[in-house]
């Protein structure tokens, strides 16, 4: 993958308010504004001091999901969506017109929220590493900042929140590994990558590793299993101490751990497959983490997804089509083609039947692995690449995450047909349904606003109703 998009803070917003300001049009949303005003009541906030939670009972008596004070901004919150929507410019690694990628969109009718705001925390807001900044200058109606522009050499691929149940989660915080208990109200710092970490297990390819920057994870019972931008591997068995083994899984300059997936084989043994930006895919046992196999393909993998059944490989990269593979017979026995640009993301239906895959070309498409002629049905973002896609425990929900702003909830019992979409702002460091599908955590990554935000499921209790 090879991406340069502007980074989604504070920056980006002064060049696209400038952008507007200039627009004398009569679609301004602003209007005619003081210059300065507008500045600084953008820039006018301490970096340093956490803001308070935010509760689902404060939310009830008028405040905002994420603390954002839109009475004292000089513009309410609808005109600054109005704003984002206009001014956000989604990256293309292939020439395409966007029109093209949603021509063939299902509609989806809004429905009432599946889940419903619970609490949303400072004290686990994850992070995105961004790589290669280099800074320029902007001058701004007499006022010189400092833009940061992101050469982005691994788009981050927003998997960075894992809940192990309603009140667990998983997440990462600059350099740091923590765990929430949303039952505790605590935050725990697990591992940290700027330490030298020494793993407990000799041999078997283990090494020391340190000063890593954490691009993706995978959790299930007992493990815990993070990547690293240099091709790092750490793992962690959850009831023990320190780490279990780590190691670096190519010595390529390309080599950022993109996707990782814990599953079961059609064995039974319990496997880790890791996809690596030096176009590999490679499965690992996870009692002594031995190398089983090691597959190559002709681009960067940003992806892998297993099936239910641990017989299938869904592989994504750097080209608009992927690939269903067999890992037993390491042959590619499916394509996937109808994607515009580069994908990012996939997951399967607990059926085995069903697999959603997300791209750059801001779709998500999904397709009958029985028939992958031509996608069953293709689900449009709002803003931009679909990085994040889950499926619920129980098939019923499928929820598709956008770089910023935007996650889509889907009920796969109205065929996909209705959703319910969250929108804040900032951009989304990943989302998980809970084990028991009874919470979602969304992880948003803006300096000041972030946090790890809570849903809880909405139970449509109908026989209720002839009680009254």
């Amino acid at each position: 993958m090879d991406e340069f998009e502007l980074e989604d803070n504070l920056e980006f917003i002064l060049q696209s308010i400038q952008e507007l300001i200039e627009d004398q049009g009569d679609d301004n949303p602003f209007g005619e504004v003081n210059q300065n005003e507008l500045l600084a009541n953008l820039v006018n906030y301490d970096q340093d001091n956490l803001m308070p939670d935010v509760s689902a009972e404060d939310v009830a008596n008028g405040k905002d999901v994420q603390g954002i004070p839109w009475e004292k901004m000089l513009f309410p919150r609808d005109q600054y969506r109005e704003m984002k929507m206009r001014s956000y410019k989604n990256y293309q690694n292939l020439s395409y017109a966007r029109e093209d990628a949603l021509e063939h969109c299902k509609h989806v009718e809004k429905d009432s929220p599946y889940y419903d705001f619970q609490y949303n925390t400072r004290r686990a807001r994850p992070s995105i590493v961004h790589f290669q900044v280099c800074i320029y200058s902007v001058v701004v109606s007499n006022f010189q900042y400092n833009m940061w522009s992101l050469n982005r050499a691994k788009a981050e691929l927003r998997n960075l929140v894992w809940a192990t149940s309603k009140h667990d989660v998983y997440t990462v915080h600059n350099q740091s590994l923590t765990h929430w208990s949303s039952l505790d109200q605590i935050s725990i710092e697990l591992i940290n990558g700027d330490d030298c970490i020494i793993p407990k297990q000799r041999g078997h390819g283990s090494q020391s590793v340190s000063m890593v920057q954490f691009t993706t994870m995978a959790v299930d019972e007992d493990l815990l299993v993070l990547g690293g931008f240099q091709g790092e591997l750490i793992c962690k068995r959850l009831e023990d101490d320190g780490i279990v083994f780590s190691t670096r899984v190519t010595e390529d300059e390309n080599a950022i751990t993109n996707s990782l997936e814990i599953y079961e084989d059609p064995n039974g043994s319990r496997r880790l497959v890791a996809a690596n930006n030096d176009c590999s895919v490679r499965i690992f046992d996870t009692e002594y983490f031995d190398l089983l196999n090691h597959y190559v393909f002709p681009w960067s993998v940003n992806s892998v997804s297993v099936n239910p059944d641990g017989t299938l490989f869904a592989v994504l990269g750097d080209h608009e089509d992927g690939l269903v593979f067999d890992p037993k017979c390491g042959k590619a026995i499916g394509k996937l083609t109808g994607h515009l640009d580069y994908s990012f993301s996939s997951a399967w239906h607990p059926d085995g039947n069903i697999l959603a895959t997300g791209s750059q070309d801001t779709t998500c498409r999904l397709w009958d692995i029985r028939n992958l002629s031509q996608s069953l049905a293709v689900l449009g973002g709002r803003l931009g690449s679909i990085r994040c896609i889950k499926f619920s425990s129980d098939g019923r929900f499928l929820a598709t995450a956008e770089p910023i702003d935007f996650v889509h909830i889907y009920d796969s019992f109205a065929d996909y047909g209705k959703s319910h979409e969250i929108n804040f702002f900032g951009e989304i460091a990943g989302l998980s349904f809970s084990p028991d599908t009874e919470a979602l955590y969304i992880g948003v990554a803006d300096q000041t606003y972030g946090g790890l935000m809570e849903f809880s499921r909405r139970h449509q209790h109908h026989y209720l109703n002839c009680l009254w």
